[in-house]
């Protein structure tokens, strides 16, 4: 039996959101040195994420899947400022509090055919206010981007325990994107969080449709050249 495979959360905003931009700056650089920066930008989140979040559990995360080859020579530094950056956001303007920590949890939600993986869902407090069930992402981007907020609301819905606010946190490395080297809080609100959860549900529907309309025409297009019979 074939098994289905949902698509994941990053998948469904690839295909469903405006990415002009993406293909401008590729056509720009090109495309060989488009794919070497994706690649090392990748394999630097990736590590920057086992290093912070690997802090905040008893046992340890599973060693992070990277190609070496893609990783800068000063990976340890870039690694080492972004740690710098959460620190100093954790002792200054919020505050994760002792109990249930979720950290890298992958979920399938059968029902609406999506799966996804969010970095880290605990009770949390920005400022003075009072802790609540919060869903975290973790980006190494200069600051968050309209998917990053879809982003969060499609995890909303996985999480077993319903979040009451969400946050992206960017923790950029790199002085010429971020030049005061700063980690940055992007705090949504309940009622943010549930519009970025139902515009997420509108994309996730349409990308269903478009890849039923492409399984349709494939199969169209097999059964046309299938030869017909010879009369005998």
């Amino acid at each position: 039996m074939k098994k289905t495979r949902h698509p994941r959360v990053t998948t469904v905003l690839s295909e469903m959101l405006d990415n002009s931009w993406l293909f401008k700056w590729r056509a720009k650089v090109g495309a060989e040195e488009a794919n070497r920066i994706a690649r090392e930008s990748a394999s630097v989140g990736t590590t920057v994420h086992y290093r912070v979040l690997n802090k905040l559990i008893k046992a340890n995360l599973p060693l992070p899947e990277v190609n070496f080859k893609d990783l800068p020579k000063n990976i340890n530094h870039l690694c080492e400022i972004s740690e710098i950056q959460w620190d100093d956001l954790i002792d200054t303007q919020f505050k994760i509090h002792p109990g249930r920590i979720d950290v890298e949890v992958n979920r399938v939600d059968h029902d609406l055919k999506f799966t996804g993986t969010y970095d880290l869902a605990a009770n949390v407090s920005f400022g003075d206010d009072k802790p609540k069930w919060t869903i975290i992402d973790l980006k190494t981007s200069a600051m968050a981007r309209e998917s990053h907020f879809i982003q969060l609301g499609a995890y909303s819905i996985l999480c077993d325990t319903k979040p009451q606010q969400a946050a992206v946190i960017t923790l950029c490395p790199y002085v010429q994107k971020n030049p005061d080297l700063q980690g940055k809080i992007y705090i949504l609100e309940k009622d943010e969080l549930e519009l970025r959860k139902n515009q997420f549900l509108e994309l996730l529907e349409g990308y269903h449709k478009k890849q039923e309309k492409k399984s349709v025409r494939k199969t169209t297009k097999k059964l046309k050249n299938i030869k017909k019979p010879e009369r005998v």
